[in-house]
């Protein structure tokens, strides 16, 4: 006898039996929830920097130098597709000096990583002679196959929230730089998000055809 659908927890099992998925028994809406390692599709982001790591150093020293080092592994994994191998960006340009002061930012699809942004706290003249804080969002790509996914614009999601979540001391105007311009989806996406463009600067001066 095939036992009935439990109204409770939607899984097959008799009422004065415990149920074999989620452990729910009876009429109650008690479930024990497994433990969860994501599922290969799920997008998901990680945000690091080198001083958060450095904070931590002394108390947690292997841990955060493993850290540091896997998820810079992997961001530059698909920094070296995107911007080396399919723009043609020399590599010692696309790694500049900015690395260490920057926050940097992997987009996951499971465990693979298939997207990529960093920014940075800097100024910029703000027209009326002085300077203003910005947030300088750049090197923002997406491997080939996950385009046209909604990937780039949860990454955006991310970072504005990752911006909004420091404690600066003034207001932060977020400004992107470097967008190739053959990129005109990822141009709409910011479009749509808010930004403005402020130049008609493009790859040049990294060395892209």
């Amino acid at each position: 006898m095939e036992p009935p659908m439990c109204t409770a927890c939607n899984h097959a099992h008799f009422p004065d039996q415990r149920c074999p998925i989620c452990g729910h028994k009876g009429k109650g809406n008690s479930f024990r929830l497994p433990k969860f390692k994501g599922s290969p599709t799920h997008l998901h982001f990680k945000a690091f920097d080198q001083h958060s790591h450095e904070a931590k150093w002394s108390e947690y020293q292997q841990e955060a130098i493993s850290h540091w080092t896997a998820l810079s592994a992997l961001a530059s994994i698909v920094r070296r597709r995107v911007f080396v191998q399919e723009l043609g960006i020399q590599e010692n340009l696309e790694f500049d000096e900015h690395e260490p002061n920057s926050r940097h930012v992997v987009g996951f699809m499971g465990d693979a990583p298939v997207a990529y942004a960093r920014w940075r706290l800097d100024t910029a003249p703000d027209g009326s002679g002085s300077n203003h804080s910005v947030a300088v969002l750049d090197r923002l790509c997406v491997l080939g196959n996950y385009r046209t996914q909604n990937v780039a614009r949860n990454m955006l999601n991310f970072v504005m929230q990752d911006i909004a979540q420091m404690p600066f001391p003034m207001p932060v105007t977020i400004v992107v730089t470097n967008v190739p311009a053959t990129y005109d989806a990822l141009l709409q996406k910011l479009l749509g998000h808010g930004f403005a463009i402020m130049s008609q600067e493009t790859f040049l001066e990294r060395g892209a055809p």
